[in-house]
């Protein structure tokens, strides 16, 4: 219960027409539940007892003890009976009419819950707006930046048959997000290749050179990353990319080498090299991405280690790094305690956050024995 406080205070003051709004649908939903019991709408007594008295030609007495029965069929068919009596309509057209105005009772406060259908969830993302607009003040306050938007745009969950209005869409949301933060830098990718590829499309080169040159035109800097897809797939493949895509720079993560296929070679693949990678790419680079692991041939995967402790090179790399003068950006991805984008890969928040905090303070101390050597 406490930890529901706590998110309802987090959620600001729109929490509180928000909860109003619940409270007044479940009373809508209770009082409907109540007054549309069976009993109330159907009673088999009134039915029959309205027949009994037409059989016998006491129309009228059926009229009048039932006009204000607490049955709504039994209200219906006396009123329609009443104006059947009273009126030159025929019988079919007087109950008909009859029971759309006995309708209108079982729609009593639908209405209300229709409002509230519609305006919560405008209610909802309008928190979210201010969220996001008192988050980005509190930052800029703070004085800490966005360096680089990991994004999905064309990432590894997508083929180069998805739908181009979808990486049109994430384009035009990321655009306006990044110019509000500040943020430079945008990670994409260029689309999971077909499990027996070994070419990158010319349609891929097409598409990554119209979503480059969007973000260029805002002065955004599109950076690719070295992961399950087109490029990813050897360091040439990566090269070609570059090549063929004008204004393209690279952020390059360390561990991805180790468990992705070198598609540059024959068949069956072996695994690429981070540091062969590396030396192709690193002029184009404008991003590095620590990440680290060790392969398992038995288990066909690969166990994450701390930077410098596994098959990475993150200490070579970040070396040559230095030694060539590279001053721009380094983030990081443990993979130790959770996997973030595995559905599958869970753990409890205190050893994600300790994990992240140990493995950034380890690469703080390796950066600073590279820079004291």
């Amino acid at each position: 219960m406490q930890q529901l406080l706590n998110y309802y205070e987090l959620g600001g003051p729109l929490m509180h027409p928000l909860l109003l709004c619940s409270l007044i649908s479940v009373a809508v939903i209770i009082e409907r539940a109540l007054r549309l019991r069976r009993s109330s709408l159907i009673d088999p007594g009134v039915v029959e007892d309205i027949q009994a008295h037409i059989e016998e030609g006491k129309a009228e007495m059926a009229v009048a003890r039932h006009h204000t029965s607490p049955s709504l069929a039994g209200r219906v068919l006396s009123r329609g009976l009443e104006e059947y009596l009273n009126t030159s309509a025929d019988i079919e057209t007087s109950l008909v009419e009859s029971g759309e105005r006995g309708l209108q009772v079982l729609n009593n406060n639908m209405s209300v819950l229709s409002l509230i259908a519609r305006i919560a969830p405008l209610i909802g993302l309008l928190g979210t707006v201010i969220g996001m607009i008192l988050g980005f003040d509190a930052l800029e306050e703070a004085g800490v930046g966005i360096y680089a938007f990991g994004s999905t745009i064309c990432n590894w969950a997508k083929t180069i048959d998805t739908p181009w209005d979808v990486t049109v869409a994430e384009i035009d949301r990321a655009i306006p997000r990044m110019q509000r933060l500040g943020t430079k830098f945008v990670r994409i990718m260029s689309f999971k290749p077909a499990d027996d590829a070994d070419k990158t499309p010319e349609l891929v080169f097409e598409r990554l050179r119209e979503v480059t040159m969007r973000f260029l035109d805002e002065g955004l800097q599109p950076v690719h990353e070295n992961c399950m897809n087109h490029g990813g797939m050897s360091w040439q493949h990566g090269v070609e990319l570059l090549e063929k895509v004008p204004g393209l720079k690279w952020v390059f993560d360390t561990a991805n080498p180790i468990f992705n296929e070198d598609r540059s070679k024959p068949q069956p693949w072996p695994k690429q090299d981070p540091w062969e990678y590396w030396q192709n790419v690193r002029e184009h680079t404008a991003h590095i991405h620590i990440k680290d692991c060790t392969w398992v041939d038995a288990k066909n995967d690969a166990d994450y280690n701390f930077p410098g402790e596994g098959q990475g090179r993150v200490r070579d790399i970040l070396s040559d790094a230095f030694a060539n003068g590279y001053d721009t950006g380094i983030s990081i991805e443990p993979h130790m305690a959770v996997v973030f984008h595995d559905a599958d890969s869970e753990a409890n928040e205190d050893d994600m956050f300790n994990n992240y905090v140990e493995y950034g303070r380890r690469l703080e101390t390796l950066i600073a024995e590279i820079q004291a050597s």
